[in-house]
């Protein structure tokens, strides 16, 4: 009987311990409707976009080649290149990230890199996105067809692939809280197909492939706003449901974008991914 009471009270504690850490998430998701008790952060974004090609890093000595065999592997592995301008890219990334960032309720403040505040309080965060990258890729997919759940013939196939890369110093002047923040967003080429058997019982591949194109860089430069805006928020929420626990909440949360609703899980989800810095 002792056992049951025990166990009992251990589902009661766990209980309320949940129900305490669920209500510390819905408080800072509310606080952001109030422009008293809002979150606010400081946003400085760089003023230029790099570019990285896969294929042009496996060769050897690119630049030490002649000016026409450049041009020849650049008309070959070159879909994207340096055709996206780059103030249209940041502006449409920048612009994704504030509005759905004022959306979720967090106050952005624009500054330069030399205004930032010297201290800040627990509802203010400085956040600087030092580096943006546009990046070739070649990716693989493929189709198949099955006889008894089991893959009899493959077809694959390479696709071009364009990421655009998102680096971020969060609070960078505080040595204790200062953290190095990754996200990106990617697009391949559109490959949809099917295998069926033809005459003499042999495969038949058909397929259609749409492939990427320059302007392709601001949907995923848009997406990757959209994206960071929602890390950052999530970011927010859980150290602040961390704080309020002692860190004794052991889930994640995660705010649903179109719904408003907080997400749970035992899991990381939708985060930035964090990177190790040299000392």
């Amino acid at each position: 009987m002792k056992k049951i009471k025990v166990f009992t009270l251990i589902i009661v504690l766990l209980s309320l311990h949940n129900a305490f850490s669920q209500q510390a998430a819905k408080d800072f998701v509310m606080r952001q409707f109030d422009t008293a008790t809002c979150d606010k952060v400081y946003l400085i974004v760089t003023d230029r976009v790099l570019y990285a090609n896969e294929s042009l890093n496996l060769i050897e000595n690119f630049n030490d080649l002649d000016s026409s065999t450049q041009a020849n592997l650049l008309k070959e592995y070159q879909i994207i290149g340096k055709k996206p301008l780059d103030s249209i890219l940041i502006a449409t990334f920048k612009n994704e990230l504030i509005s759905k960032l004022q959306y979720l309720g967090i106050k952005v403040i624009q500054t330069p890199a030399d205004s930032l505040p010297d201290s800040l309080d627990a509802r203010s965060h400085t956040l600087n996105i030092k580096q943006l990258e546009i990046e070739e890729f070649i990716a693989e997919d493929s189709i198949s067809y099955y006889e008894n759940d089991t893959a009899k013939y493959v077809y694959r196939k390479a696709l071009n692939g364009v990421r655009f890369n998102a680096w971020f110093f969060y609070n960078e002047k505080d040595t204790a809280n200062s953290l190095t923040l990754f996200c990106n967003e990617a697009i391949t080429d559109d490959f949809q197909g099917n295998i069926t058997m033809g005459k003499g019982n042999k495969p038949v591949v058909s397929y259609s492939l749409t492939r990427i194109n320059p302007n392709d860089t601001y949907v995923i430069a848009k997406e990757t706003g959209r994206e960071s805006a929602i890390c950052f928020f999530n970011l927010l929420l859980n150290k602040y449901v961390f704080n309020k626990t002692d860190g004794e909440d052991r889930h994640y949360y995660g705010i649903d974008l179109k719904s408003g609703n907080i997400l749970m899980d035992n899991e990381p989800f939708d985060n930035f991914d964090v990177l190790e810095t040299e000392q």
